[in-house]
């Protein structure tokens, strides 16, 4: 019988659409493609998009391949080589920004002109890099018939070439996908292609440097002088001592010292470039005219299984002394002796103010140990059907405060996301499973079986946030209300974000993070909301957090889901 799918062109309709989490459906995914010689397949995005600069295109081959994530041609027009015969379900994923919206389409395709007698070349390669942006291009392919080209494309717009292991010169950092097509002169024609992303972060003349301006009563004034090309500057102040580092995007800081010498400390990083830019710079400050008493606070605290009592020492405290107290668990306190309770063993940032009247106050920032308290991990879900019978919901139990997360869904595949959507083929009775590893390190799993019935097409699970009951998290804050000041884009992100305000003034404003613990894990400044702020939380783990917005407009709490 004549093959007839080894050559020929197959354009797929693309059948199923989807969005995610709720974004605005203005932009619709779509794709074709087409069949190449033993197991190449070519593809082509048809989106139709707002905004095609912003776009991130994700796509997943139906093997069990990592997913492949991309920008501009290289994620609209990828390929991939199948090593093997079979039907495959591939899936593209969309993600735009200004304005934000979401989109998936899904396709199947049937490989039938793999030989493995004929070819089993594999196209691989490594990658090192030197200073001034160059990349050496180290080719690992492998096969037992060598190929006789290999041509490269950088992702960078700059033209393919036909070399073996070649250098490659960026004109900038950043992210960049690299495509290795390899190819020999074998009839049926042997190819292969590999793909992976080089990251770039060897240009940066970035220089750190400040200023500093000594005022009354301890008062020091310090101005960012930093010099460099690159945007985005986030600015992280440490006074040398101990007080609570003030971090944000505002190139001015200032603190009250007690009278002695210390180090001050700038650290400015470049937040609009992945990965970073960096330099710090150093100034000793001396202050010897403090007059108003206060001077070397300290925190004492006497620890009892999570429940600790604080107290504060330290020279010119007296009956008139007034106190500020974070706790760093989302709590905060007045008393001059309060008390708190921390729901987790781990590290927390104590932060106090002491004051004698204006003009006269001091802090204090120590890391307070809790220990005693058992770690648990909370591994509980439920999964229900939302309004059709082709798509189920499901809930992992609250809290979700993990650091690593493995969804089995009983269908010989697994997701290691924590917020997800899975896809059946077939109806039937399903074991669910699931895996969670606690950020203390404790690991949790459980399982239970659900009858999935679909009509036609497929049907799909999405696992989505539990509801928050923000009263109980974070004291003093109620649920915001329908009509927000504030927004994060995009949503869900990967702590890579902007925060956007609706009514913004050129008051300051603070931002603060937590986890579903009710810890405050991390703080910025936001000096000016008619601006966007930049956000880098990269090192955050996967999971849901909670974002605290407060400035002289009042206080709200917005949803962070990391993936």
């Amino acid at each position: 019988m004549k093959q007839h799918i080894k050559f020929s062109w197959a354009i797929a309709a693309v059948f199923i659409a989807f969005s995610f989490f709720g974004y605005s459906q203005s932009c619709l995914a779509s794709f074709t493609f087409n069949y190449g010689a033993n197991g190449l397949v070519t593809f082509s995005s048809t989106s139709v998009l707002t905004n095609t600069a912003t776009t991130v295109y994700y796509w997943t081959w139906g093997n069990g391949a990592p997913t492949f994530t991309g920008t501009g041609n290289a994620g609209k027009f990828p390929s991939y080589t199948y090593t093997a015969n079979g039907t495959y379900t591939v899936n593209l994923f969309i993600l735009s920004s200004a304005p934000t919206c979401s989109s998936g389409a899904t396709a199947v395709i049937t490989i039938t002109n793999v030989n493995a007698n004929a070819c089993n070349l594999n196209a691989n390669f490594n990658s090192t890099q030197s200073a001034n942006g160059q990349v050496q291009l180290n080719n690992t392919s492998t096969g037992t018939v060598a190929a006789t080209t290999y041509t490269w494309s950088f992702g960078d717009n700059t033209p393919n070439i036909n070399a073996v292991s070649p250098p490659h010169t960026y004109s900038a950092n950043g992210s960049y996908v690299v495509t290795l097509f390899a190819s020999n002169n074998v009839t049926p024609a042997c190819t292969s292609s590999f793909q992976t992303q080089v990251n770039v972060n060897t240009y940066c003349n970035l220089v750190a440097a400040f200023t500093k301006t000594n005022n009354a009563n301890g008062l020091v004034n310090f101005q960012s002088t930093s010099t460099g090309t690159l945007n985005g500057y986030l600015y992280h102040w440490t006074f040398g001592d101990g007080a609570q580092t003030n971090s944000g995007t505002n190139p001015t800081s200032s603190h009250v010292y007690s009278n002695g010498t210390y180090t001050a400390t700038l650290l400015v990083m470049n937040n609009s470039v992945m990965p970073t830019c960096s330099d710090t710079a150093f100034q000793v400050v001396t202050v010897s005219n403090n007059t108003c008493g206060l001077a070397n606070p300290t925190i004492v605290t006497s620890p009892n299984n999570g429940i600790i009592n604080f107290s504060a020492a330290g020279q010119g405290i007296n009956a008139n002394t007034s106190y500020t107290w974070n706790f760093g668990n989302g709590f905060g306190s007045f008393l001059a002796s309060p008390t708190a309770t921390y729901p987790s063993s781990g590290q927390f940032g104590v932060n106090l103010i002491l004051s004698n009247g204006p003009g006269c106050s001091v802090s204090k920032f120590q890391t307070l140990t809790v220990t005693g308290i058992p770690c648990v991990a909370n591994a509980n879900f439920t999964v229900v059907p939302t309004g059709t019978a082709q798509v189920w919901t499901a809930i992992p139990s609250f809290p979700w405060n993990v650091s690593g997360v493995q969804w089995n869904w009983g269908d010989g595949s697994s997701t290691y996301s924590l917020y997800a959507t899975h896809q059946y083929s077939a109806s039937g009775l399903y074991p669910i499973c699931l895996t969670v590893t606690a950020n203390c390190g404790a690991t949790a799993s459980a399982c239970a079986s659900y009858s999935i019935f679909k009509s036609a097409g497929f049907v799909y699970i999405n696992v989505s946030p539990p509801a928050i009951k923000y009263n109980s998290i974070i004291s003093g804050i109620s649920e915001p209300s329908e009509t927000l000041i504030a927004h994060i884009y995009p949503q869900p992100n990967r702590g890579i974000f902007e925060l956007v305000h609706s009514a913004g003034s050129e008051t300051p404003t603070n931002v603060y993070l937590y986890d579903l613990y009710g810890k405050c894990i991390k703080q910025l400044f936001w000096p000016n909301t008619l601006q966007p702020l930049p956000v880098n939380w990269s090192d955050l783990h996967s999971g849901m957090y909670l974002i605290k917005i407060s400035g002289s407009q009042g206080e709200i709490l917005q949803k962070l889901l990391m993936e």
